[in-house]
């Protein structure tokens, strides 16, 4: 190799300058294939994570579709529940709505009939 260069150096300069661009186009047409060769693996990459990323907005649009399908279902039920309680008060129970809310109606719990508490009026 270093007698080619010394060769190189022992030649006219316009000689010089033709190998040093026939050098340069080398390495470049070189590296012009590399990248050429390396682009289509990349651009498949580039596709597949633009599939994924489709499909992840896919299944996140999916999970949104179930959850609003579960808030309601859940939204269905307490309405039903509402429904039975309602239609469950009788007059010892008030019915309560969602417009008035009051406070739970006291519960009273009276003694059995004929015990000695019940029949009792309280003075001694």
């Amino acid at each position: 190799m270093k007698d080619y260069i010394a060769k190189l150096h022992a030649r006219p300069s316009h000689e010089k300058r033709r190998f040093s661009m026939r050098a340069a186009a080398g390495v470049m047409a070189a590296v012009f294939l590399i990248w050429l060769t390396t682009f289509s693996f990349r651009l498949e990459n580039d596709i597949a994570q633009q599939g994924a990323a489709d499909q992840a907005d896919a299944n996140f649009s999916g999970l949104a579709a179930v959850t609003a399908s579960v808030g309601s279902d859940i939204a269905g039920k307490f309405g039903e529940i509402r429904s039975t309680l309602s239609a469950l008060s009788g007059p010892g129970l008030p019915a309560r709505t969602a417009s008035s809310p009051q406070a739970a109606p006291a519960v009273v719990i009276a003694p059995p009939a004929g015990t000695p508490a019940a029949t009792s009026s309280g003075s001694n």
